[in-house]
């Protein structure tokens, strides 16, 4: 079997999705707020083996020392990302991309024993952050800051910073429940169209770019691995599923060695309900 031509690490497999409407660009480049670990559900991570390049915002100094190091030729700054400029009081969890900025969601994380760690980062917004990229092509941009989502659009200038794709996490923090109303509008008035919720993010294409709705309305199927995508074992699809297979095989394996003595067990109950 041959290798495949790009590889998802990705959470819910939305890089394919980009990768399927953005594959014709050669060393594109993407913006993605909230980063959280290099190859551990990396949006980025595929696009990056393809020669691609962007700039990372993270405000878990351990996740940003990890895309320092991995990513030497790449921008990473280590700021949370929001409407205004100043300090946050920001709260890093236990579980892996679930840290947080959004005071409404510390509380019930603090409850749940969540919380490792409380410290107060320094905070910018995407307008300043990104003003060296204005009138450049960025080909997407990726937020999923678990519940800040509005106050990092809040802070985008969207006159200067056009990427081509906007995805953005639409749901509740480790939640499915739909969080998108307070923001959509943000985007729409910004000049972008809704074509796709993938059951967790909601991508949006410029109204400069038309050509792009119709490739990325559909979530990743089996026709992209069809076409030469493939999915990293680091994936939570691929882990998943892999201890799925494994679990079935065991299972089946279970049932093939106990048969004859399910066959014995069986003929022993006729046997006995006959003398009854």
């Amino acid at each position: 079997m041959s290798s495949p031509s790009f590889v998802s690490y990705a959470q819910n497999l939305e890089d394919i999705v980009l990768w399927r409407g953005l594959r014709h660009i050669t060393r594109g480049c993407y913006i993605d707020v909230g980063a959280c670990d290099p190859l551990s559900e990396s949006v980025s991570r595929g696009f990056y083996e393809q020669g691609w390049r962007g700039v990372h915002f993270e405000p878990n100094p351990v996740f940003a020392e990890r895309l320092r190091q991995d990513r030497p030729d790449e921008t990473v700054h280590e700021v949370a990302v929001s409407d205004a400029e100043g300090t946050l009081r920001f709260a890093m969890m236990h579980d892996v991309g679930l840290s947080t900025g959004a005071s409404e969601y510390l509380d019930e994380y603090r409850t749940a024993g969540r919380v490792a760690e409380e410290r107060d980062v320094p905070m910018t917004t995407l307008a300043k952050a990104c003003a060296g990229l204005a009138g450049r092509d960025v080909h997407w941009m990726k937020i999923d800051v678990e519940g800040m989502e509005e106050r990092v659009l809040r802070g985008w200038d969207a006159r200067t910073l056009r990427p081509w794709v906007v995805l953005v996490e639409a749901t509740r923090p480790a939640s499915t429940e739909p969080a998108h109303h307070a923001w959509d509008g943000l985007l729409v008035d910004a000049g972008y169209r809704f074509v796709l919720f993938d059951g967790l993010n909601r991508f949006y294409v410029a109204d400069e770019h038309p050509e792009l709705m119709g490739p990325l309305s559909v979530s990743a199927n089996i026709h992209d691995i069809l076409a030469g995508c493939g999915i990293d074992r680091s994936s939570p699809f691929a882990s998943r599923a892999a201890a799925q297979v494994s679990a079935l095989y065991e299972s089946s394996r279970t049932w093939q060695l106990t048969r004859p003595l399910r066959r014995l067990v069986s003929v022993l109950s006729r046997s006995g309900s006959g003398h009854r």
